[in-house]
């Protein structure tokens, strides 16, 4: 795809010239500046459907290591200013690059969505002919993301916020029967105003493909698939005991981090799923981290050597790996109809906090794979 950076604007001192080419090639343009005797602004832009997925970076020399110009993906319109000393030239040179580009060691091999919450939520990935996009609901905003730049992620309020995404074959853990999630999360509390679970409310989903119904009733019935989940403070468990964390540690799981897998419905009583949980790594407030989960699934026992588990990572290492059973009794993925949810699950429970850069893949990550995601430059 060939994308062409714009100069839509110069204001252009006295005795000023500026020499420009522009150079497009697969993964973007590169546009090249001289200045002489005197100082500029320019204004670059390109095309609004390819904000979020390019970002501007330059470099002083050719060849060199390219940087990323700050706030040059929030927006399809930057402003440059260059200054020039008395009777010294001076050369930047700009390209608009593709988050592939920025870190060629982040796997494209699977993915089929992804979300890099860059001031909407669109999905960046076209796979089989078409994107999976977002829509965000009331009481989501943007905020900088763990870099710290601007609008670069998700701010969930708490109280009403969320993203959906409409149900799609892809996401479900059946259709492939390997399927892996990575995104980012920063937790703004820790305990969350509308929480779900025991009363008063002891856990929220902040990304799902659930929806509680009349159990297994054709028309109404639950359409649960899997979730991520956050324990508040008090997490209304009793497992583990008080002090298996360490001397003085309090019992249950007091802001743990979850992934779960549901068997679709429950013939009586509430749906019961498989967790695996960031043991005794509870998140921390005002913190990003970086949560990946896998799931291989062919039935139980073993198949070609490959044991039926799923695995939740927790930057870049693995915290928890467990088979597809709740208490001995089998969990079996299905194919549901709910929608993926950013910032909730099903009912009036919200995520208080920021999610970003969001990816599905239709296979089970390698160790290496989820250790190149923790340490991914993209914004």
């Amino acid at each position: 795809m060939n994308i062409a950076l714009c100069i839509s604007k110069a204001v252009i001192g006295l005795g000023f010239w500026c020499l420009f080419t522009c150079a497009c090639e697969a993964k973007g343009a590169e546009l090249a500046l001289s200045a002489l005797r005197s100082n500029a602004t320019l204004v670059l832009s390109w095309p609004t459907e390819y904000v979020g997925y390019y970002y501007l970076q330059q470099a002083a020399t050719l060849p060199a290591t390219w940087i990323m110009v700050p706030n040059g993906f929030a927006t399809n319109r930057l402003f440059l200013s260059i200054y020039i000393s008395a009777g010294t030239a001076r050369s930047r040179f700009y390209r608009l690059a593709s988050v592939a580009t920025a870190d060629p060691q982040i796997s494209r091999e699977g993915l089929f969505a992804e979300y890099l919450l860059n001031a909407h939520a669109v999905d960046s990935v076209v796979y089989q002919g078409r994107q999976r996009n977002g829509s965000i609901q009331p009481g989501v905003s943007f905020t900088t993301n763990r870099f710290g730049i601007s609008n670069s992620a998700c701010q969930f309020n708490g109280t009403n916020g969320f993203i959906e995404v409409p149900d799609d074959d892809h996401f479900s853990i059946s259709t492939t029967r390997e399927f892996s999630i990575s995104a980012w999360m920063r937790p703004d509390t820790d305990t969350f105003p509308k929480s779900d679970g025991r009363a008063p409310g002891h856990w929220v989903y902040w990304m799902s493909k659930v929806q509680t119904g009349n159990n297994c009733d054709p028309t109404t019935g639950s359409q649960d698939e899997w979730a991520f989940r956050m324990y508040n403070k008090d997490s209304g468990e009793t497992e583990p005991d008080p002090g298996t964390c360490g001397s003085g540690t309090p019992g249950g799981r007091p802001n743990w981090v979850s992934i779960y897998a549901f068997n679709l419905c429950a013939p009586t009583n509430s749906n019961f799923g498989a967790g695996s949980r960031t043991q005794c790594s509870p998140a921390i407030i005002g913190d990003w981290a970086h949560y990946v989960a896998t799931f291989r699934y062919t039935g139980l026992g073993i198949t070609n050597g490959q044991i039926k588990l799923y695995k939740l990572y927790k930057n870049g290492g693995t915290n928890d790996t467990d088979p597809f059973l709740y208490n001995g009794s089998p969990i079996t993925p299905a194919n549901g109809k709910a929608p993926v949810r950013f910032g909730k699950g099903s009912g009036d429970y919200f995520f208080q906090g920021a999610i970003d850069n969001i990816r599905f893949y239709n296979r089970v990550l390698t160790t290496q794979e989820v250790v190149n995601l923790f340490h991914d430059q993209a914004p």
